[in-house]
């Protein structure tokens, strides 16, 4: 597969939030905060081999993306997965799946990474009431018992330590969330960064 196919179905799964830096830009946590942005992204993506006990289906080819999303404040990873994907070859193609790479995975990698919400991770505190606090979290599918991290500052400065979240209600374009509001431990502030924690089974797909 080319790079330039694998970047353009990196980009249609991942979605349009996603920057990709210019070719001589070698990826790293530095760029990534000098760019002001959330995460970095490895996505490495290798075929799987047909051998004996494996579920790959008559017809099909089936692949594997270890997928690294790196908190870009904290530099710790937040999502460490790989997911195991089958295409399903073009027929004029059948049987030379790499030459027909472009048409074998243009529907299955996005779906895959569509599945795991690599995107919309990162909202910010709007009001605290302590001991509530109110993120600004839109397009990401969270439900009461999530899990969420305050990581950094307004100004993108980390925390000496994240301070745990836990979902109480759901709104349309935020969510109540309760901290432990003793003395003496961090408490979250207006503008923090908040990440939601990710521990959904890996996914599979199939188009």
């Amino acid at each position: 597969m080319t790079a330039a196919a694998w970047t353009a179905f990196v980009t249609a799964g991942v979605g349009k939030a996603a920057v990709t830096l210019p070719a001589a830009t070698e990826p790293s946590l530095e760029a990534c905060r000098t760019a002001g942005d959330d995460f970095l992204l490895h996505a490495r993506f290798d075929l799987r081999p047909r051998l004996p006990g494996l579920a790959n289906s008559s017809g099909r080819v089936a692949a594997q993306v270890h997928l690294q999303l790196v908190n870009c404040v904290t530099a710790e990873t937040s999502v460490d997965r790989v997911l195991r994907i089958d295409a399903d070859p073009d027929a004029a193609n059948e049987g030379d799946y790499e030459s027909g790479a472009e048409v074998t995975w243009r529907r299955s990698v996005p779906a895959a990474l569509k599945s795991v919400a690599l995107l919309g991770r990162v909202g910010r505190v709007i009001r605290v009431a302590p001991p509530l606090a109110y993120i600004d979290f839109r397009g990401v599918d969270l439900k009461p018992g999530d899990t969420l991290r305050d990581f950094a500052r307004s100004d993108r400065g980390a925390h000496p330590s994240t301070i745990a979240l836990s979902v109480t209600q759901v709104f349309e374009t935020y969510v109540e969330a309760i901290y432990p509001a003793a003395d003496g431990e961090p408490q979250p502030a207006i503008g923090d960064l908040v990440e939601f924690e990710f521990s959904r089974p890996a996914a599979s797909a199939r188009p």
